[in-house]
């Protein structure tokens, strides 16, 4: 996790410089601030939930159903700071997506689900009329839960963590009209909880551990995604910034 941090604080600072760059990369124009609704799609690591479906697939007559990816949805402000560089602040759900594996008399079965708060910063390019792109990156700060369920016995791991990522991103935006905006974008999540906790018999929080190495029970919620978002642009009811000064 350090070095994830590490490298979103350099990614962060990065963006701060072109913050500050005089020269623009957009036209002028009045949207300088927004809120964004968004819905995805995400794949995930999920690397100890890939390796116990792998294991218990060699059992006899085991059934494996297995999933590593899941819609998302979420909102976001956004602050076009200067004509060439946007800021987006907001929130994801990443929704649960849950596997299988069934043998003999025995299923488990593994669910993972996630929210996030994020930080983006983009640089702006207007490449044609009515026309915006996109491309950037941010760090995010996630919280995840991890449910393992044995039955028979009904035997129930209901583990959280959390853990700061970071975020790279493009997108595309076609603008319906003065106030509307239609985007599609992509990008890269950078976020492992390597410790999943869970309340014990005794009442006290402990670690989640694998079934099959002794450690911690770790969740990656790294992996790409994609995004499609409806921008509603607030600029006509306030002032505008004048970017030619």
């Amino acid at each position: 996790m350090k070095q994830q941090v590490v490298l979103g604080a350099f990614l962060v600072s990065v963006l701060f410089s072109f913050a500050g760059i005089e020269e623009g990369l957009a036209d002028d124009d009045t949207r300088k601030y927004g809120v964004e609704f968004r819905g995805g799609f995400s794949l995930y690591q999920v690397s100890d939930t890939r390796d116990v479906l792998d294991y218990y697939e060699g059992s006899p007559g085991a059934t494996i159903t297995a999933n590593y990816a899941g819609p998302s949805g979420g909102f976001s402000l956004l602050w076009r700071q200067e004509k060439h560089f946007q800021w987006n602040i907001g929130y994801n759900s990443l929704l649960d997506f849950e596997s299988e594996a069934s043998w003999e008399d025995t299923t488990l079965t593994l669910s993972s689900r996630a929210s996030e708060v994020f930080v983006l910063g983009n640089v702006v390019f207007a490449p044609a009329r009515g026309v915006r792109a996109y491309v950037g990156g941010g760090v995010d700060f996630l919280v995840a839960k991890q449910d393992i369920l044995w039955q028979p016995g009904n035997s129930i791991f209901d583990g959280t963590g959390r853990t700061f990522g970071v975020l790279v991103n493009g997108a595309i935006e076609v603008f319906l009209g003065q106030r509307l905006g239609l985007c599609l974008g992509g990008g890269y999540r950078l976020a492992n909880v390597t410790e999943m906790t869970d309340i014990d018999f005794n009442g006290e929080r402990s670690r989640v551990v694998h079934p099959l190495v002794n450690r911690a029970w770790e969740t990656d919620f790294s992996g790409p995604f994609l995004i499609t978002s409806l921008r509603i642009y607030f600029d006509p009811v306030s002032k505008p910034i004048d970017f030619g000064e």
